[in-house]
C-alpha cells in the first residue's frame, strides 16, 4: 500500500474519532514529510484535547418548528450548545433554534415530519430546523501488491601476506591523583499535598406552602399570603426562611403528569423569606383595599416584575415562564381578576384577560389556589390535587442571577 493511500486512511480514521467524540474530541495532529521514493519520516506527533468548534449541522427545513416527536427543550442555549445536546442524546434526532421568539431557544425531538407555524398562538416561522447527520464510512483500501526480487553477490577473496607483529612499548604507569571527598547533596523536603476541598452540600427544600389547587381558601384574597401566621396550608418556613430559590409543583393525579418550575432568585430578593418578598411587592396589601386588580400598567406588567430567573423546570404546558413575577392583573380593571405568583407568559401572562374563564396556571389566583386545569373545556375548574411551593434556604455559595 502506498503512502498516499495509508495517510488517506488515517485522515479517515481521524474524521471518525471526531464524529465519536461529542464533549470533547482527542485530535491527533500528524505531519508526515515524503520524499521521491515516498519513505515516510515521522517528524512530530501532538495529542491535544480540546472541544472543537463544532460547525452548524446543514439547515433541514425552516420556516416553523418539529410538529411531532417533541423531546426536551433549554432555555437560552446558543445554537451550537444546543446541537451538542442532540448530539449527545441518542434519541435525539433534531433540533429546532431562534433568539428572538418568547418560546424557548432550543427545542429537540426524536423526528420532524413536517413544521407547524405556531405554538399555543404564538409564530414560530422564525425557527430554523437541524437534522443530526449520518456518519461518513471510511474508504476500503486498496490490496497491497508484494514484489520480492532476489540478488546474487559474488565476492574473490585475494589471501593477504601477514605482517610481523612489533614488540610493544611499555608507557610509565602515572601517579594517581586523589579526588576530592565531594560533599553530599541534601534531598528536598517535599512539599505537603493540600487536602482536597469538599464541595458544599446544598441545604434540602422546605416546604412553604401546601394545599388543594381547586380549593377557594388560598387565592388572591387569603391574608395568609400577606401577614404573618395563619399556618393552615402555609408553614411558618414561609414567613421566616431565608430563600436562594423558590420552586411551584403540581401533585400528581390521575390524567395529569406532574408539572414543576424552579426560580433563582435575583440579588435584590435573595436572603428574604416568601412573605417578606410579597411585602415588598404588594405594599398595603395587608388589608383587603391593597389587594384589588386597577388595571394599570403597573398591575398589567407585575408589582415586581423580575422576582427570579428561572432555573430548571419539567412537564409544563404551556411552557414556563423566563422569570418569576408576583401581582400580575387580567390587563383590565378588575378587583380579583390576578394572580399572586405568576409563572407564565406570552398569551397566558394575563391570563388571557380571564384568569378564571381561560383557567390559566397561576398560584394565589382568581378564586382559586390555583386556576389551572389540565382537562381544559370539561367545564372544571381549579387544579386537581395538590398544589405545592418549596424553598431552598439562603446560601452564599449558590450562584445567582444578575
Amino acid at each position: 500500500m502506498t503512502w498516499h493511500a495509508r495517510a488517506a486512511i488515517l485522515a479517515c480514521l481521524l474524521v471518525s474519532a471526531c464524529n465519536a467524540g461529542n464533549d470533547a474530541v482527542s485530535l491527533l495532529q500528524t505531519h508526515v514529510s515524503i520524499d521521491n521514493e515516498e519513505s515516510p519520516t515521522l517528524l512530530s506527533t501532538t495529542t491535544t484535547t480540546t472541544t472543537p468548534n463544532i460547525e452548524l449541522w446543514p439547515a433541514k427545513m425552516v420556516g416553523g418548528i418539529c410538529s411531532k416527536g417533541w423531546l426536551h427543550g433549554h432555555v437560552s442555549d446558543p445554537p451550537r450548545q444546543c446541537q451538542q445536546k442532540c448530539a449527545d442524546d441518542d434519541n435525539c434526532q433534531f433540533y429546532c433554534h431562534s433568539t428572538s421568539n418568547s418560546h424557548w431557544d432550543c427545542l429537540r425531538y426524536t423526528e420532524c415530519p413536517n413544521l407547524q407555524a405556531q405554538l399555543r398562538g404564538v409564530d414560530v416561522t422564525d425557527y430554523e430546523c437541524h437534522q443530526k447527520p449520518t456518519p461518513t464510512p471510511c474508504p476500503t483500501p486498496s490490496p497491497t501488491t508484494t514484489t520480492t526480487t532476489t540478488t546474487t553477490t559474488t565476492i574473490t577473496t585475494t589471501p593477504l601476506t601477514p605482517s610481523p607483529t612489533p614488540s610493544p612499548t611499555f608507557s610509565p604507569t602515572p601517579t594517581p591523583t586523589p579526588f576530592p571527598t565531594p560533599y553530599p547533596t541534601p534531598s528536598p523536603t517535599p512539599s505537603p499535598t493540600p487536602s482536597p476541598t469538599a464541595a458544599p452540600t446544598p441545604a434540602p427544600k422546605q416546604i412553604l406552602f401546601g394545599g388543594m389547587g381547586s380549593a377557594r381558601e388560598w387565592n388572591n384574597q387569603f391574608g395568609g399570603w400577606y401577614t404573618a401566621g395563619n399556618f393552615k396550608g402555609k408553614t411558618e418556613a414561609y414567613d421566616t426562611l431565608p430563600l436562594s430559590t423558590v420552586r411551584f409543583e403540581t401533585g400528581s393525579e390521575k390524567n395529569y403528569d406532574r408539572g414543576y418550575v424552579e426560580y433563582k432568585l435575583y440579588p435584590a430578593y435573595a436572603g428574604k423569606s416568601l412573605l417578606d418578598i410579597v411585602k415588598i411587592c404588594m405594599p398595603g396589601s395587608s388589608t383587603a383595599a391593597g389587594r384589588i386588580n386597577t388595571g394599570s400598567s403597573t398591575w398589567k406588567n407585575g408589582k415586581c416584575p423580575s422576582v427570579g430567573r428561572i432555573d430548571q423546570a419539567g412537564r409544563m404546558n404551556p411552557s414556563a415562564a423566563t422569570k418569576l413575577r408576583i401581582g400580575v392583573g387580567n390587563g383590565h380593571a378588575h378587583r380579583f381578576n390576578w394572580a399572586l405568583f405568576m409563572i407564565l407568559d406570552g398569551e397566558w401572562g394575563n391570563g388571557k384577560g380571564d384568569f378564571f374563564g381561560s383557567q390559566t396556571y397561576a398560584f394565589g389566583s382568581y378564586a382559586f389556589t390555583n386556576t389551572g386545569n389540565p382537562m381544559r373545556g370539561s367545564g372544571k375548574k381549579g387544579m386537581p390535587g395538590e398544589v405545592r411551593i418549596y424553598g431552598t434556604p439562603y446560601d452564599s455559595n449558590i450562584v445567582l442571577p444578575k
